[in-house]
C-alpha cells in the first residue's frame, strides 16, 4: 500500500523517490500551503495542516484509515468505478508504528521547530485525530499512517460490487452512517447537494428511520407506510406498524399488519407471536393458539408456550394449558409466571396439592410474589388446611400491605371456628374490596351467624352483625 504522494511523485518522474526527495516534497507542500495562509486561522500545526490537505484531496504521504470498521466499510462500498471494494485492516500496536497525539505533536513540532517535522525517516507514524482539524475527520473517526517505509502488515476483506448498494443502505438504516453525516463541513454539504445527487430522493429506510424517531403515533404509521410504498417487502415496517396499533389498542389492524409480514417472511416468528397476543385480547382464543403454534414451529420459545397456555385456560382447556406451561418452564426453568399460571390451572382442575407445589415454585423463584402466596392460601383452604392458608395470606399481606384481597383469610379462620378473627378479616376485606361481597353471598354463613347471635348484646355484637349482613348481601 502506497500513499498518494508516492503516486504523484511517480507521475512527476520520480518512480522510486529517495527519502530526501520524499521529505523535501512534504516540506515544499507545507511551505506552499502556508504561503496561502492555509491553517493560520485555526493555528494548525504542520501535521494538522497536512491532514487537512489530505482530506481535501492533496497528494500527501498520509494514508487514511478509520478506527470504526463500519465507517471503513461505507467507504469501501463507494461504487463510482463499478468495481469490487476492499476494507483494509492494520495492526498499529507494534513497534513498527510510533503513535503521535495532539499534545505530543504540538510540543515536538512547535512553530519554532517546523524544520524538524518527520525527521525520523525510517519511522512509520500512527497519527490520531485529536488534532485541531476539521469536523469531517472527527465524524469519520479518521486516523492516518505516515512514513517513507512501505506498509506491509496489512490484511483486507473484499466487497463485491453487487453488494455495495445494499450494504450502504443497511449502514444508513441501522447505524445512521451516510454521506451527509461523514462529511460535516460546507464542502461536504456542497458535495452531497451537487448535480450527482438527486434532489429529495428518499429510500425506504429513510422513512423507516423517521417513523422510528417520530413521537406521534399516527405520523409513525404514515411514515412506515411510505417506506412500504417504496419497498413493498419491507417487513420490519409492517412489524412496527403492528406494534403502534397494539399501543393504540387497535388489535385487528395490528393483526392485519402482522399478516402482511407473514406473507412476505413466513418464518418471522415475532409476527406469529404478536398476532397470537392480539387474538387473545380480542377473545379469539383458538386463533391465538393457532398463531402461537406457528411461532413455536418456527422457533420454540418460552413466551409463545406461556401465551398459548393462557389461551387454553381462557377456553377452559386446563390440561392443555398445563402442558403448555410445562414446556415454557422446560425452556426457561426460572419462569415464575408460568409456574404461577400452572398453579391456577391445577386449581381449576381441583388438583390443589399440585397447585400448591406450582405456587411454591413460583415463590422460590420470586420470593416477593404476593399473588402466588394469596392463591396458595386459597388452595390450602380447599384442602381444609386452614392454618397453612392463613400463613400464606399473611405472607401476601406482609409483602404487599395494601393487598386487601388477602383478607379473605376470613374463610380460613371460619374453617378453624375462630369466628371473631374471621369477622375482623372479612370486615377489612369488604371495606377495601367490595367485589368480595358477591363471592361471599354464595357461602353458607349458618355457623358464623349462630355464633354472632349467641354473643351477649354489646357494640361488638352489633358491629359483627353489620359485617355479617354485608357478607349475606343484605
Amino acid at each position: 500500500m502506497v500513499s498518494t504522494a508516492s503516486r504523484r511523485l511517480k507521475k512527476s518522474g520520480f518512480p522510486n523517490p529517495s527519502k530526501e526527495k520524499y521529505f523535501e516534497y512534504h516540506a515544499d507542500l507545507i511551505k506552499d500551503a502556508r504561503s496561502y495562509r492555509y491553517g493560520q486561522d485555526s493555528q494548525l500545526s504542520d501535521t494538522g495542516l497536512l491532514i487537512d490537505l489530505q482530506h481535501y484531496g492533496a497528494a500527501t504521504g498520509l494514508i487514511d484509515f478509520s478506527e470504526d470498521f463500519l465507517i471503513a466499510l461505507w467507504f469501501a462500498c463507494d461504487n463510482t468505478n463499478k468495481t469490487d471494494g476492499e476494507v483494509f485492516f492494520l495492526n498499529v500496536q507494534t513497534n513498527e508504528f510510533k503513535p503521535l497525539d495532539a499534545q505530543e505533536e504540538e510540543s515536538k513540532y512547535s512553530k519554532s521547530k517546523k524544520e524538524e517535522l518527520f525527521t525520523q525517516e525510517d519511522q512509520l507514524y500512527y497519527l490520531h485525530t485529536n488534532f485541531k482539524s476539521t469536523a469531517r475527520i472527527f465524524a469519520q473517526k479518521g486516523v492516518f499512517i505516515f512514513g517513507y517505509k512501505k506498509i506491509d502488515n496489512i490484511e483486507s476483506i473484499a466487497i463485491k460490487e453487487s453488494h455495495k448498494e445494499a450494504i450502504r443502505q443497511e449502514l444508513k438504516q441501522y447505524f445512521n452512517i451516510e454521506e451527509k453525516n461523514l462529511f460535516q463541513d460546507i464542502y461536504g454539504f456542497a458535495q452531497v447537494n451537487n448535480t450527482e445527487h438527486k434532489y429529495d430522493i428518499k429510500i425506504a429506510s429513510d422513512y423507516f428511520q423517521e417513523g422510528y424517531e417520530e413521537k406521534n403515533q399516527e405520523q409513525k404509521i404514515s411514515l412506515y407506510q411510505k417506506a412500504i410504498e417504496i419497498d413493498p417487502n419491507y417487513y420490519r415496517a409492517y412489524y412496527n406498524i403492528g406494534t403502534v396499533y397494539d399501543e393504540l389498542k387497535e388489535y385487528q389492524k395490528a393483526i392485519d399488519a402482522y399478516k402482511e409480514i407473514i406473507g412476505i417472511k413466513p418464518d418471522y416468528h415475532f409476527a406469529h407471536n404478536n398476532m397470537g397476543i392480539d387474538y387473545n385480547k380480542l377473545k379469539e382464543h383458538q386463533k391465538a393458539i393457532d398463531a402461537y403454534k406457528e411461532a413455536i414451529k418456527i422457533k420454540p420459545n418460552h413466551r409463545a408456550y406461556y401465551n398459548m397456555g393462557i389461551a387454553y385456560s381462557k377456553l377452559k382447556e386446563y390440561q392443555k394449558a398445563i402442558d403448555a406451561y410445562k414446556e415454557a418452564i422446560r425452556i426457561k426453568p426460572d419462569y415464575h409466571r408460568a409456574c404461577y399460571s400452572m398453579g391456577i390451572a391445577y386449581s381449576e382442575l381441583k388438583e390443589y396439592q399440585k397447585a400448591i407445589d406450582a405456587y411454591k415454585e413460583a415463590i422460590r423463584i420470586k420470593p416477593d410474589y404476593h399473588r402466588a402466596c394469596y392463591n396458595m392460601g386459597i388452595a390450602y383452604s380447599e384442602l381444609k388446611e386452614y392454618q397453612k392458608a392463613i400463613d400464606a395470606y399473611k405472607e401476601a399481606i406482609r409483602i404487599k400491605p395494601d393487598y386487601h384481597r388477602a383478607y379473605s383469610m376470613g374463610d380460613a379462620y371460619n374453617g378453624l371456628k375462630e369466628y371473631q378473627n374471621a369477622i375482623d378479616a372479612y370486615a377489612k376485606a369488604i371495606r377495601n374490596e367490595p367485589d368480595l361481597i358477591a363471592h361471599s353471598e354464595k357461602q353458607n354463613w349458618r355457623e358464623l351467624e349462630t355464633w354472632v347471635n349467641n354473643l351477649p348484646d354489646s357494640p361488638t355484637k352489633q358491629q359483627n352483625l353489620s359485617v355479617l349482613n354485608q357478607l349475606k348481601g343484605n
